[in-house]
């Protein structure tokens, strides 16, 4: 039991760490948003490898969650792929341990990673509406206008 509640607050921890991440990304996503809707492409580069670096610093993240799976699969005689911050809660909470932290935690982080998700799809539209745009410009330029627009 004191394996579980060790490891519970190492996820809370975890957890934490998470929702800053989050929070670093989307504000490098609001700045890449504001540099794709102005066409500002240097902008957008420089941001896009700021946003690499902090998906490249999560892999300690990734590990120190792994470990933790693992060693509450071990308490729990589970595999560590079947665990998920929802059955981790519903284990403990079984066991008799305080969640309310670690299910507010869970909720928040669900939350921020759905508008990182959102936020980065919204980017990807942009960008591509602005690529078929500059297709588009470059083949009228170099093609000449479309049998429809010609004089």
């Amino acid at each position: 039991m004191k394996a579980v509640q060790s490891a519970l607050i190492q996820a809370e921890a975890w957890m934490q760490e998470e929702l800053s991440a989050q929070d670093r990304m989307l504000e490098l996503l609001g700045s890449q948003e504001a540099a794709v809707i102005a066409g500002d492409t240097e902008s957008f580069r420089a941001i896009a490898r700021q946003v690499e670096g902090e998906i490249a610093g999560g892999t300690p993240r990734t590990r120190r969650r792994e470990a933790i799976l693992a060693a509450l699969a071990r308490e729990w005689s589970v595999s560590p792929g079947s665990l998920t911050l929802k059955s981790i809660a519903r284990r403990a909470a079984e066991s008799g341990l305080e969640v309310e932290r670690l299910e507010g935690l869970r909720s928040q982080l669900r939350e921020k990673t759905a508008l990182v998700l959102r936020t980065g799809r919204r980017i990807a539209a942009y960008a591509q509406y602005h690529r078929g745009l500059l297709e588009e410009l470059l083949r009228t330029i170099v093609d000449g206008p479309s049998e429809g627009g010609e004089r």
